[in-house]
């Protein structure tokens, strides 16, 4: 195991992001804990914003600024795209040894940096296989503006995982334990920068698509729990449509390719038949096992226990967190018949709805 640290080269591209970006780079620069040793650099990419988000990076470097990292601001002047944005990023990163990139709205852990080096660190002693690591994913309702992990003042840190999050998050660690993470999460993703691993397609979901590259090749694609981040669960009003959009871009990664991309072997293919067919089929197939399971009570019980036996699914169904797996289901549909018209590029933007009173000056 080498024992010297990585250097790193946290990259942020952001567009019209000045309601979070400072409280971003506070995290980063204050509250997080970066490997000891010298070299580390921090890029935010601002991809065109209009809403002052270069000045406030500008600020915040100011007020934050330590020594063992060298910050820069690159403002493009044009918008081109968070993948092109990241590419820009990368191109002045020629002398770091790990590239992060991370999202503009989420909060990490204070040990998160230092927990995705030494996963790269550890493996180069195992023979340098792990090609693209990712955080920990927990949502909550809110954070505070101070780039800790906390609530804002007077309210609590709340858990708002719903039930397909910690089912996702189970898979998610039993595809890691074999090296074979899918879908990684794009808010906080590491690679060794010698491999030269770079976005190259204008997609809504770059995190699947580089996950892909890295299997491809051969190479592993892990979680590493002790990375973890936080980020605040998308108000009702908005949460369909980010999660409609997220549904697009992954169909259209995943339709996009043939044949084997996860590799060779019985269970790759495996993985990459499910992952192709069973999103695609999933609404369908719900609602096929709801009217067999309806028919076949009708068939099998007796009439008022057929009868109690369909009332009791019609009461699970209005359940909270039925209408919730339900909602999901719609979403799911929408988004697979959308994907076949409506491409969904890298420049799609994420609703920052405040309440008056978290609004920064």
């Amino acid at each position: 195991m080498s024992a010297q640290a990585l250097a790193l080269g946290v990259l942020v591209p952001c567009h019209d992001e000045a309601r979070v970006i400072e409280r971003r780079l506070q995290n980063l620069l204050v509250h997080c804990e970066w490997p000891q040793g010298v070299g580390h650099r921090l890029i935010v990419v601002d991809d065109a914003s209009t809403d002052g988000t270069g000045e406030r990076v500008q600020r915040a470097f100011a007020a934050y600024a330590r020594a063992d990292v060298r910050t820069e601001l690159v403002t493009l002047p044009q918008r081109g795209g968070k993948n092109a944005a990241v590419r820009r990023g990368m191109a002045r990163l020629d002398d770091v040894e790990l590239i992060v990139l991370t999202d503009a709205d989420v909060v990490c852990d204070p040990d998160a940096l230092r927990a995705l080096e030494q996963a790269f660190r550890d493996d180069r002693g195992r023979g340098g296989r792990l090609g693209l690591a990712c955080g920990a994913q927990r949502f909550v309702r809110t954070l505070a503006d101070d780039g800790t992990v906390s609530a804002p003042p007077g309210q609590t840190l709340e858990d708002a995982s719903e039930g397909y999050d910690r089912w996702t998050a189970r898979v998610r660690r039993l595809e890691s334990r074999l090296g074979k993470l899918f879908s990684v999460h794009g808010q906080l993703v590491a690679w060794p920068r010698e491999s030269g691993l770079a976005p190259n397609e204008p997609l809504a979901a770059d995190d699947i698509a580089l996950g892909l590259s890295v299997r491809a090749a051969g190479g592993r694609v892990e979680l590493v729990a002790d990375a973890r981040f936080f980020e605040e669960k998308p108000r009702a009003a908005n949460a369909d449509e980010q999660a409609r959009r997220r549904a697009r871009g992954y169909y259209q990664v995943v339709f996009d390719r043939t044949g084997a991309p996860l590799g060779d072997g019985i269970a790759d293919r495996l993985q990459w038949a499910l992952y192709r067919t069973l999103p695609a089929v999933f609404p369908e197939l719900c609602a096929l096992v709801l009217v067999i399971a309806t028919a076949l009570a009708s068939v099998l019980l007796p009439g008022p226990v057929a009868v109690l036996f369909v009332l009791a699914l019609l009461l699970a169904l209005g359940s909270r967190r039925a209408r919730a797996w339900l909602r999901l289901l719609v979403v799911m549909r929408v988004a697979r018949r959308e994907a076949a018209w409506r491409r969904q590029t890298d420049r799609w933007d994420m609703p920052r709805v405040l309440t008056p009173d978290r609004r920064r000056p």
